[in-house]
């Protein structure tokens, strides 16, 4: 080992950890190590997930040479069957289908290629604090120093929970920040292709979450995911609406089957501390309407990467980390804010009129292709009026929307207003702001 390079220890072989080691072990200044409870045959899921395509346009990362294709057009189904709507995305904002354990398999390679080093079935236990800074952590029962601990061990990370207290005195995810999703693929029944091939079910039956049911012509790709709880009874009882939705969904498991936690709703408003700065799943990195955060991971990664390298040989103090958390609230953070005041409102609504707004062109399938990709949703005020004066015999609805549409513009706002430098005063004074303003939506 170089002892001149700075050691960079990355707890979870996750995506945005893997695109930080890839890119920093290039520079050849830094001696990185991923730890990876699992092996690599068991990393992350063997199932597939969303991801924009221009998260790739750059030379951050590549695509895989296998194990992905062209994602197809998802059709959201409003409550109760009411209506299909077919979404289709613009050419800059297409996505891909890529398949999670052959993608982080391939970031591993090229991670290790240029110089990284990963340590299989290694389980990062608690983070080792000294004078209020994280210097290593403990890992199957023994120390591991580092000059920067990157935890991206997802939603139940050990390592965050074991430095809670650095990150603020607060708790910052309540049970219904969660989505509870069973997932898995079954058997394909033989029959001819439909014309809606990915359906996305916006409060299945009236419950409160989400559901789809995605034709993948060789086996059917099935997810019930609910806010807060999630059991096998709920799961029966949805995968029979599915059925009788989809003549090509079978009986059996072919892959998965298994109830996940997983984060859904705006990014930590704490990621960094003093030799500590989280990523991914653990600092809730997902889009807060579907769930997907691949594409976020891989943005944050290359923010990290650029932070560190731009530190130099200083201490990765929580004063010079804390741009991190600055730059990806500017790049999707305060975007996914205002897409959680949505998903609030959401769930929170009687479904029946999630299906008069539809009815009443209020909100039109371009609208739902910004907010399911991950984009903030700003109507003009022509659009307004344009709307308005369509539903003139819907004006509650219309007030509707357009308090909806100025909670999504004062929590943009709210999160905008991050402080640019690290003063702890003010830091503390916006997380209290913004804390206030989400669970004022409940």
């Amino acid at each position: 080992m170089d002892s001149s390079k700075r050691k960079l220890l990355i707890v979870g072989a996750g995506i945005g950890g893997l695109v930080i080691a890839k890119k920093l072990a290039l520079t050849n200044k830094y001696d990185i190590t991923i730890l990876e409870r699992g092996t690599r045959d068991t990393l992350s899921y063997d199932l597939e997930d969303d991801v924009r395509q221009d998260v790739f346009s750059s030379d951050i990362v590549s695509l895989p040479p296998n194990g992905y294709s062209e994602k197809k057009l998802w059709t959201f189904i409003t409550p109760f069957n009411a209506h299909q709507i077919l979404v289709s995305q613009p050419p800059q904002h297409k996505e891909y289908s890529i398949q999670r354990r052959k993608f982080s398999q391939h970031l591993i390679d090229k991670a290790v290629s240029a110089g990284a080093k990963i340590l299989y079935k290694t389980e990062a236990t608690s983070a080792i604090i000294k004078d209020d800074t994280v210097i290593g952590v403990t890992a199957n029962g023994k120390a591991i120093y580092a000059d920067l601990v990157i935890d991206n061990a997802g939603l139940n990370s050990l390592i965050r929970h074991s430095i809670s207290s650095n990150l603020g005195s607060f708790k910052d995810i309540d049970p219904t920040d969660i989505f509870y999703a069973y997932r898995a693929y079954y058997n394909r029944n033989n029959v001819p292709l439909a014309k809606h091939t990915n359906k996305a079910y916006l409060r299945p039956q009236g419950a409160i979450g989400i559901s789809w049911c995605i034709d993948r012509e060789k086996s059917v790709d099935v997810l019930i995911g609910l806010i807060s709880s999630n059991d096998n009874n709920n799961v029966q009882k949805t995968l029979s609406m599915l059925k009788k939705d989809n003549p090509c969904l079978g009986d059996t498991v072919i892959q998965g089957g298994k109830i996940v936690q997983i984060p859904l709703r705006y990014p930590s408003l704490q990621m960094v501390t003093s030799g500590y700065a989280g990523i991914g799943d653990c600092v809730y990195m997902t889009i807060p309407m579907l769930g997907s955060g691949i594409g976020s991971s891989i943005m944050a990664g290359s923010i990290l990467s650029d932070v560190i390298e731009k530190i130099g040989s200083s201490a990765f103090s929580a004063n010079v980390l804390w741009e991190y958390q600055v730059r990806v609230f500017k790049s999707f953070g305060c975007d996914h804010i205002s897409i959680d005041c949505m998903r609030r409102w959401l769930l929170t609504l009687n479904p029946q009129i999630i299906n008069n707004i539809v009815d009443s062109g209020l909100l039109n399938e371009s609208d739902i292709a910004t907010v399911s990709r991950g984009d903030r949703l700003s109507l003009p005020t022509r659009d307004k009026l344009k709307r308005g004066i369509k539903c003139l015999k819907s004006l509650d609805l219309l007030l509707q929307l357009n308090k909806l549409l100025t909670t999504m513009n004062r929590g943009y706002r709210l999160a905008l207003s991050i402080p640019t430098n690290y003063n702890v005063k003010a830091i503390t004074k916006w997380k209290f702001k913004m804390i206030n303003f989400m669970n004022s939506l409940n």
